[in-house]
């Protein structure tokens, strides 16, 4: 891949064009790669903030209609999320503290608002995800039941609809739906799961809460 020219952004931009500019960037790297400016240690591929700059740079000339699209639905997404979640008083933290603040405005000085547009990179793949739990549960009428009695062991047909990284734990937790239309939910390090592709998994029921059968001891079924 080309590497783009590291070069600053107009003075003042618009927030639109960020967001479509880390759509873009999202795309081209398929993912989010977080190093700034640099070349990631382990990939040939520039993080997304330096595509995210370079295209700004370069008026979207890069940009594709999906870009556009994806950049300004995931505003839109982000808007009702931190409005939701200020109204509620769940803001927490110091990152989406400024991620709300982003959310309403409508123009960045490149220098002085950084501290807002640079949290904005990332969020594409968290819209990406959202939308495909959102896509994959719209209309479904979950069957509010344990899979099997606590200590069974079960092999399952599952669609993996949520994940979540614990850096903590250095491990990945998904949440999966079943052809019964159950919710499930585990830890699993064999490799990682992709959203969306159905698996054949088999597991030790732990508990059921939330609407969800927990498992452990997860692994491929053959």
């Amino acid at each position: 891949m080309q590497t783009p020219k590291y070069q600053d952004p107009p003075t003042i931009m618009s927030a639109l064009d960020v967001w479509i500019a880390s759509a873009y960037a999202n795309r081209i790297n398929g993912g989010y790669i977080k190093s700034w400016g640099k070349w990631h240690h382990d990939s040939d591929k520039p993080s997304n903030m330096s595509l995210v700059k370079a295209a700004i740079a370069n008026n979207l000339k890069e940009v594709s209609n999906r870009d556009r699209d994806v950049g300004t639905m995931a505003l839109e997404f982000f808007k009702r999320e931190m409005l939701f979640k200020t109204l509620a008083g769940k803001i927490s933290g110091d990152f989406e503290q400024k991620l709300a603040a982003a959310c309403g405005m409508e123009e960045f000085a490149y220098s002085q608002d950084r501290e807002y547009w640079s949290v904005i990179p990332s969020q594409i793949r968290n819209f990406a995800k959202a939308r495909a739990y959102q896509d994959a549960t719209e209309g479904v009428d979950f069957a509010n039941q344990p899979i099997a009695e606590a200590k069974s062991r079960v092999t399952l047909s599952i669609k993996i609809i949520k994940e979540f990284y614990s850096q903590r734990w250095e491990t990945y937790y998904y949440t999966g739906l079943t052809v019964d239309n159950q919710l499930v939910r585990f830890a699993f390090n064999k490799e990682k799961l992709r959203l969306g592709k159905e698996y054949k998994l088999k597991g030790t029921v732990i508990e059921f809460e939330d609407n969800t059968t927990k498992l452990n001891r997860v692994a491929f079924a053959h």
